[in-house]
């Protein structure tokens, strides 16, 4: 089974106890090559963000979609046989010792990055774009109001073209197992991270481009609203 992890923590990124930004640096590299054949996918996130409400006419707003000390600082995309084993990949990434990682089961992941990318032009980033808000019957796969929601998300991937490099629908936050670490200890509760009425109800990767494109692009996404952050390059 797939899985989104959303690793949430405080906004200024924050290392395990008793490490520096290299020794975290390190603990994401030993963690990516201890978990390999789990990983699907997964970047860090920059601390900004850009809030797009579409609409008739688009609402664009500097800052993160909710003024919160956390924010989401990455992800990953997970494939495990059941949640447990999920459980135990999650509890071993660095950021469920700072703040936590949100497991949500994956209805449909579609990934279409360049094998091989090329230079990034200058002035470009890749980008996720959050989908923030409300739940209705259209976030249930199992629900007549699904369908005609994905056809909208369909049409918006076609239109996107080759800015879009991927997305992800995820079932509704009910799902969502929520992973801690303590010292030592793995804490596991039911439910989002943290515990709002106005959630994540899924994503898209933007490939390089500029910020101006990105807000174009998000502002055409069927959502209440979209959560844009530059993701980090280390290349």
């Amino acid at each position: 089974m797939q899985y989104l992890a959303l690793l949430n923590g405080p906004r200024q990124p924050v290392s395990p106890p008793n490490t520096g930004p290299r020794a975290l640096l390190e603990a994401y590299a030993t963690f990516g090559q201890k978990y390999a054949p789990f990983l699907l996918g997964g970047d860090a996130l920059h601390p900004e963000a850009t809030t797009v409400r579409p609409s008739g006419d688009p609402l664009v707003v500097d800052g993160p979609y909710a003024e919160t000390a956390e924010a989401v600082g990455g992800f990953y995309v997970l494939e495990a046989p059941n949640l447990d084993e999920a459980i135990e990949v999650a509890a071993a990434i660095p950021m469920a010792a700072t703040g936590g990682v949100e497991l949500r089961p994956i209805v449909v992941w579609q990934d279409s990055t360049p094998a091989e990318p090329g230079p990034r032009p200058a002035g470009t980033s890749r980008y996720l774009a959050l989908i923030r808000g409300k739940e209705s019957e259209a976030d249930n796969p199992e629900s007549p109001e699904w369908e005609p929601a994905a056809l909208q998300h369909r049409a918006f991937a076609a239109a996107a073209g080759a800015d879009l490099w991927s997305g992800v629908a995820i079932h509704p936050a009910a799902t969502a197992t929520t992973v801690r670490s303590r010292d030592g200890e793995v804490l596991v509760t039911d439910g989002p991270y943290p515990e709002v009425s106005e959630v994540v109800g899924g994503a898209y990767m933007f490939g390089p481009v500029t910020p101006e494109r990105a807000q174009e692009l998000a502002a055409k996404i069927p959502a209440d609203a979209v959560e844009l952050k530059p993701i980090v390059e280390f290349g």
